[in-house]
């Protein structure tokens, strides 16, 4: 995982029927920029907020952990203050105030992010990263983690101008932050690029960065700056941001000194008109960023061509190609006849899995998996891998797991969070990694019982990755990081102590693998800046290079009969299972490492140093309280009307709320609505909301007897109080809820002249109780090539709801009651035929029926905008109108609806193509061909009374096609185009072939 910055945002608010209300047009661009913020999985989903919690102050920092984590947190502290000061001497202007840290340990995960809103705000989870390759080069993971998430904080807290005198009235009101209106690659460069400057670590001086623009560079495959600024999802995919940023941004730096990239961020922090960054950066850089990074990639051509004619003539390694797609392709293990090779497969087109490359070349998926990480055979027919799962809402832990080529799998291990399994040669144990609050340990597994037992001992100052047995079973060779940046493969014995270093650098050596006669180790090492293959001789002491490629060579394994050497190779479009003969005569003698990657002078004195003051017990308070207030403006209903809008929420999200106040000269009158949510208790998550609001129910005019008098609008009043419990079970590939809840509702009627009465001919509407029960599940998934909305699974909800009108007359107690069933479920599949995606074919069907309601609150027609049939949000519908595209809207109503709809949905192009840094491009095009058809009625009474309402069903079919366009706004939200024609089938003559354009999926 890399690391990500992410955002909170206003996630307390009243859900339903908020006072209708225009924000600030710059909100609609806001929200675009706010999701490109976002990590892969969102910070509410990983932040535990029933856990305990302490917290301590620095200086500029209120740090604040989980119980057992307060050595590495005050190690962060300590590496916080550090960054803060060379921020401030060497970036823009430090935030105001203090700024939070908060340090977790509930997922198996090396990663972090940072958010400003609503407050600045550090989120850094208690895993080295020592199994990721792409961050391993460090010299201390915490000072890396926290500089390039303070990077973050300092850059999108930046204000100049007349943003910080709109603060100081406003808050911390999001479109008062210019430095969100950012590209991702200028957002993520920045961190990258000074988590590297500062530390003499880090991704971009780090070699894995470099071989992506290396290999894109010699394979015609380099991004041109639009494209990288669209965070495309063509290879390199979501790195995009991190590796052709950090390195443009590091390019400019030493072309025109660092200062000039501060004055960039500078400029851009001062400008009132957000997105002109060609403007800022002639202002600071003398160019255009357009030009210069033109520039830079005529630069990287010719360096990678003098490295590439410099490795040709000392002889490239061929390997033979052996996987079909590229992507992600790691981790090749022989199993023990060497029939097969198992690998770790992500090809973005369908599920993460466990792969196998048979005999006669033919590869076979045989289990989904969460992750990328080694399998491992313990029989022919058994493999053994470690994956992610949600343990809990809130906590996503890393398990073992049995899968068998013939495609089961069983769990062997819960929440013992172990990965990177290697089965001992005796069949009964296996050693693993395991997380150990803030670092990692090597354990034993009982491969019949599931126990862990530790082999060696906890400690924050050593990390171990990749352990592999040897033939003979009585050494471990294994990656092992160290004080000193150095990332060495090491030889254990059976107990855990050292035998023999076999290298001492600061390469990245890992990943290690034994020759079937014990004689050789293999490893991968990037010691002369490109990754390739090595191979130790245990007898001779001897280092050999086995492989010399211009991309980069990982995770080799040899064959049982001593043949063939597999290993993943990188390639253009990411990485392939490939192979070369096992022949130690054409191995040569490994070259010193590079001077970069040599050892350093011994320990870092500041490793181990700590910050910070007296720890004291969490308290939500003061950070609970409201950090900005909104605006609010509304004529929809009753004119004008003028208010606010203020929420909160506290560090670890236990508490949220929301409060809105809107007001109307008319009356006067005011709206409101207010929500708390409470979530400390880990599930159930409770929920409680109060709503007043207006709307007209009849509009004003003449009587119709001639007269000029005037008849007044009635104005409807409506009063609604609910709390809820919610259960949630997430999974990695699943998820479901359950929800129980209580509401009162309460409506009246008044003239809006303000005479109060109560009008004859509507109907009254008297205090109404209401309780719900509603479940659901999902199964659906996508990909990072599928076309917009899911591509596999399965989905469904069903929500019950039971009312009672309180004060009902006595003569009309047998419509006390009323009651109500909706049910949503819907189906994809996709099918790996042609194009950029696998097309998909797309299933909906949804129903409803009600009981003697006061009115009918089912409808039926129009284009319609997607929603997800398993959301837990169900609940707060007081009407459900289901889209029957080719009709108009609201074409019928009833007590009674049911609707299907069918799609065949298929890929057109993959774009992926902007011009220049506009925040405007087209990302992919696909269309779709339907069916949908429906139906809503209201047997009588209810249709008497009700227009569009038959009393039986009337069915409406139609038919269509639509082309999509999925534009990127912002730079990172998806926003789908539809444009339909739809064919009714019911009444030609009376609906005509029905246009449309719409924003959205239809399902």
């Amino acid at each position: 995982m890399t690391w990500r910055p992410g955002t909170t945002g206003n996630r307390a608010r009243a859900k339903e029927a908020r006072p209708g209300k225009a924000r600030l047009i710059a909100y609609c661009m806001l929200a675009l920029s706010i999701w490109g913020l976002a990590g892969a999985v969102g910070v509410s989903a990983q932040v535990p907020p029933d856990a305990r919690y302490l917290t301590f102050d620095t200086e500029n920092f209120q740090v604040t952990y989980m119980e057992g984590l307060e050595t590495i947190a005050r190690r962060a502290a300590d590496r916080a203050e550090r960054a803060y000061a060379l921020l401030s001497a060497e970036f823009v202007a430090p935030p105001r105030g203090k700024i939070h840290l908060l340090m977790l340990d509930n997922v198996d995960v090396a990663n972090g992010m940072a958010s400003p809103f609503p407050r600045n705000r550090i989120i850094a989870f208690a895993q080295p990263p020592v199994s990721e390759p792409t961050l391993a080069f460090y010299q201390d993971w915490l000072d890396l983690l926290i500089l390039h998430e303070l990077v973050h904080i300092f850059h999108l807290d930046d204000a100049r101008g007349i943003w910080p005198p709109l603060r100081r009235v406003f808050g911390r009101e999001p479109f008062l932050f210019p430095q969100i209106f950012t590209p991702g690659w200028v957002l993520e460069g920045l961190g990258t690029y000074f988590e590297s400057e500062y530390t003499g670590a880090g991704r971009v001086h780090g070699s894995m960065y470099e071989m992506v623009l290396r290999t894109a560079v010699l394979g015609d495959a380099f991004f041109a700056i639009d494209r990288a600024t669209v965070d495309p999802v063509t290879w390199p995919g979501s790195t995009t941001r991190y590796v052709y940023g950090s390195l443009f941004i590091n390019h400019l730096a030493r072309l025109y000194g660092s200062d000039h990239v501060t004055a960039f961020i500078e400029e851009l922090g001062g400008r009132l008109i957000p997105y002109r960054f060609d403007s800022a950066a002639r202002d600071a850089f003398g160019t255009t960023l357009t030009r210069a990074w033109q520039a830079w990639e005529d630069s990287l051509r010719q360096d990678y061509s003098e490295v590439a004619d410099s490795l040709r003539a000392a002889g490239l390694t061929e390997p033979e190609i052996l996987s079909e797609e590229g992507r992600f392709a790691y981790f090749p293990r022989f199993s023990p006849d060497g029939s097969r090779i198992a690998y770790a497969a992500g090809t973005g087109r369908e599920e993460s899995a466990l792969v196998l490359i048979e005999p006669d070349g033919s590869s076979t998926a045989v289990v989904p998996r969460s992750t990328l990480g080694p399998p491992a055979w313990s029989t022919d027919h058994d493999l053994l891998h470690g994956q992610l799962d949600f343990s809990g809402p809130h906590r996503v832990f890393s398990d073992l797991f049995v899968a068998t080529v013939d495609g089961e799998s069983r769990r062997l291990t819960d929440d013992a969070r172990v990965w990177e399994p290697d089965p001992h040669p005796d069949g009964r144990r296996a050693v693993v990694v395991a997380s150990a609050r803030g670092t990692n340990v090597l354990a034993l597994v009982d491969l019949q019982t599931g126990i862990v037992e530790p082999l060696t001992e906890r400690d924050l100052d050593v990390h171990w990755s990749g352990p592999r047995w040897s033939p003979s079973g009585d050494r471990l060779a294994v990656g092992r990081w160290s004080p000193g940046g150095l990332f060495d493969v090491v030889l254990l014995d059976d107990e855990g102590a050292l035998v023999e270093e076999i290298t001492r650098d600061r390469a990245i050596d890992s990943s290690p693998a034994w020759s079937p006669d014990g004689r050789y180790l293999l490893f991968n090492s990037d010691r002369t800046g490109i990754a390739n293959l090595y191979a130790y001789d245990i007898l001779d002491r001897r280092l050999w290079q086995v492989t010399n490629v211009l991309t980069g060579a990982f995770q080799p394994d040899v064959s049982p009969d001593g043949r063939w050497i597999v290993f993943s190779y990188y390639d253009t479009d990411g990485y392939h299972i490939a192979r070369i003969p096992f022949d130690p005569a054409t191995w040569r003698e490994a070259p010193p490492p590079a001077p970069e990657r040599r050892e350093t002078a011994g320990t870092p004195p500041d490793l181990i140093a700590e910050a910070g003051g007296q720890a004291r017990p969490y308290s939500a308070w003061p950070s609970i309280l409201p950090t900005r207030w909104s605006l609010l403006a509304s004529n929809q209903n009753l004119g004008l009307g003028l208010g606010l809008a203020l929420s909160g929420e506290d560090i670890v999200e236990r508490h949220r709320w929301a409060l809105e106040l809107l007001g109307y000269a008319s009356g006067p009158r005011f709206a409101a609505a207010a929500g708390y949510e409470y979530r400390g208790l880990g599930i159930p998550v409770v929920d409680i909301d109060l709503l007043q609001r207006w709307r007209v129910e009849a509009a004003g005019g003449s009587e119709g007897d001639g007269t000029a008098s005037a008849r007044p609008a009635l104005l409807r009043q409506r009063r609604d109080a609910s709390a809820t419990l919610t259960w949630t079970r997430p999974r990695w590939r699943s998820s479901s809820f359950a929800l129980v809840g209580l509401d009162v509702r309460d409506a009246s009627f008044e003239w809006g002249d303000g005479g109060f009465t109560q009008a004859a001919s509507e109907p009254a509407l008297p205090l109404d109780l209401g309780t719900v029960l509603a479940a659901g599940f999902s199964t659906v998934r996508r990909y990072d090539l599928s076309l917009a909305g899911a591509q596999d699974g399965v989905l469904g909800s069903l929500q019950l709801e039971g009312r009672r009108y309180l004060d009902a007359p006595a003569t009309e107690a047998a419509n006390r009651n009323y009651w109500r069933a909706i049910v949503r479920t819907g189906g994809y599949r996709g099918v790996d035929w042609f194009g950029f995606a696998p097309p998909v074919f797309a299933l909906r069907a949804d129903a409803g029926v009600e009981s003697d309601a006061a009115a009918p609150g089912f409808g039926l027609g129009g284009p319609g905008v997607g929603e997800g049939a398993a959301s837990n949000l169900d609940r707060l519908r007081r009407s459900l109108t289901l889209p029957v595209r080719g009709y108009p809207a609201g074409s019928q109503r009833g007590s009674r609806v049911a609707r299907i709809s069918a799609e065949f949905r298929y890929p057109i192009l993959l774009a992926e193509r902007g011009f220049r840094l506009l925040p405007l491009a087209l990302d992919r095009i696909w269309g779709d061909v339907f069916i949908d058809a429906g139906a809503a009625w209201c047997p009588a009474p209810c249709s008497a009374s009700v227009g569009n309402s038959p009393p039986t069903p009337d069915p409406l079919l139609a038919l269509g096609a639509e082309a999509i366009f999925d534009l990127r706004l912002g730079y990172a939200a998806n926003l789908p185009l539809r444009f339909g024609v739809a064919l009714p089938l019911r009444e030609p003559g009376r609906y005509a072939v029905q246009g449309y354009v719409r924003v959205g999926q239809a399902f």
